[in-house]
């Protein structure tokens, strides 16, 4: 903490108190056209949430944490001796959301909303394939306290891969109510008032005894 130091006393601003994250769960809800039963009007890709541990964990200002969240996998197939796959009956509903369960620093559900794409054609070429792009999001909490949350986005160009997911999590602002706060310590001019004050009263005391 930058400060003045007088009388070997440190003068400067608040200190920062750091805020504790509990994650109490997670995972991904998808559309309606992700499925493996019927390959014409269904794309088949998987999603596994497994957050990684701790899920608790204390953040100061500016800090930030990158977890394991799950993992996806593009498994594309329209069948034995058929050419694997993207077909155009495959591209809709494809949205997903990834999400978040805190009880710390705040009781409520940090979500990101994505519509993924896919590409109708084979996939044996080199060409990206699916993708699904995450925003970040910002939560909001205490008394001006903030913290975003981060979901990787992935490319996939082979079929049959499983891509791991992380999330990163960010402490952009702390609540006012977790910073030590210095109002009721003197500020170094009220200080020197109070003792040229104190010295006056001496020396005022000495006169009338002399």
């Amino acid at each position: 903490m930058a400060g003045l130091l007088c009388g070997g006393v440190l003068w400067g601003g608040a200190n920062a108190a750091p805020v504790t994250f509990d994650i109490v769960g997670g995972g991904y809800i998808v559309g309606t056209g992700y499925g493996c039963a019927d390959d014409t009007s269904l794309l088949c890709v998987d999603f596994s949430y497994l957050l990684g541990d701790p899920a608790s964990f204390v953040l100061s200002s500016g800090g930030s944490t990158t977890r394991s969240f799950g993992s996806v996998q593009l498994n594309e197939a329209d069948g034995p001796g058929s050419s694997t796959m993207i077909d155009s009956g495959e591209l809709d509903n494809l949205g997903v959301t990834a999400f978040l369960n805190f009880v710390n620093p705040f009781s409520g559900q940090a979500q990101s909303v994505v519509v993924a794409g896919a590409v109708s054609g084979p996939l044996t070429d080199s060409g990206v394939d699916y993708t699904i792009t995450f925003a970040p999001v910002t939560m909001a909490f205490g008394n001006g306290g903030s913290f975003t949350v981060d979901f990787q986005s992935l490319s996939f160009a082979p079929n049959s891969v499983t891509l791991p997911q992380t999330v990163t999590i960010t402490l952009t602002d702390e609540p006012a109510d977790t910073r030590a706060s210095d109002a009721t310590v003197p500020e170094p001019a009220t200080l020197a008032l109070l003792g040229l004050g104190i010295a006056g009263i001496g020396f005022t005391r000495r006169r009338k005894n002399n």
